[in-house]
């Protein structure tokens, strides 16, 4: 199993180093944490991270233009931004988690990004999906039709393999809240709902403007969605 870099950037110093004692696990994942911008950077240029923690607050630029140098850098893995009680919009976050937290609910989520992240690479080491004319790409989060390439979210790549693996049939959304988001009381089916819909239109831009996108390749059905084909 590939080892895993762990990136902690900013907020409290106790906080990070419990969160790297957590998740510290000999010869499968490494830790490290940073409390600005500069110094992750630093070691970025000699070490690449596969899954980010980072406080939308830090003392020498913001959280989401930190994450936007990562994505710019060629990261693909899962970022979550640490956000104040109002939340903050993100175009780069795998998710944003909101001030105040529990610090064990925190955990939870970064293990559960992290689980999502070993099961790309072992999706990805299976090689690209085909979802009808279309080609999945989970490593390099791509969607492929013809000469038209998307890039997509984590969460994307996520929602196509999850409903890949179920051709035909249809997905809750319970299930797929569950499986792609770990289900817990503060998600609502709004969240699946909002992400088809980006995704829809995403691949609409991309592929077929004008068209009827909603019915090309993500089908809705009485209380899930299904494959188109």
């Amino acid at each position: 199993m590939k080892r895993a870099h762990i990136l902690l950037v900013g907020g409290d110093t106790d906080v990070r180093q419990m969160l790297a004692e957590q998740l510290y696990e000999p010869g499968l994942t490494d830790v490290v944490g940073y409390a600005n911008a500069a110094e992750a950077l630093a070691a970025l240029a000699q070490h690449p991270a596969d899954l980010c923690l980072i406080d939308a607050q830090l003392p020498d630029r913001t959280g989401e233009s930190l994450g936007q140098l990562l994505r710019q850098g060629g990261m693909t893995g899962p970022i979550l931004l640490l956000s104040p009680p109002s939340p903050q919009s993100s175009a780069i976050a795998t998710e944003v988690i909101l001030k105040p937290y529990r610090l064990g609910a925190l955990l939870a989520r970064l293990r559960h990004h992290l689980e999502l992240w070993r099961q790309g690479l072992a999706e990805a080491a299976e090689g690209p999906l085909m979802l009808g004319p279309y080609r999945l790409d989970p490593a390099e989060r791509l969607l492929t039709l013809g000469e038209n390439k998307l890039r997509l979210t984590d969460k994307e790549t996520a929602l196509l393999a999850f409903l890949h693996g179920a051709p035909g049939q249809r997905a809750s959304k319970e299930t797929l809240l569950a499986e792609i988001w770990g289900y817990g009381p503060d998600l609502s089916t709004h969240t699946l709902e909002t992400h088809i819909y980006r995704l829809r239109r995403k691949i609409a831009t991309a592929t077929s403007p004008g068209e009827n996108w909603e019915s090309e390749l993500l089908l809705t059905e009485p209380g899930g969605y299904r494959l188109n084909g």
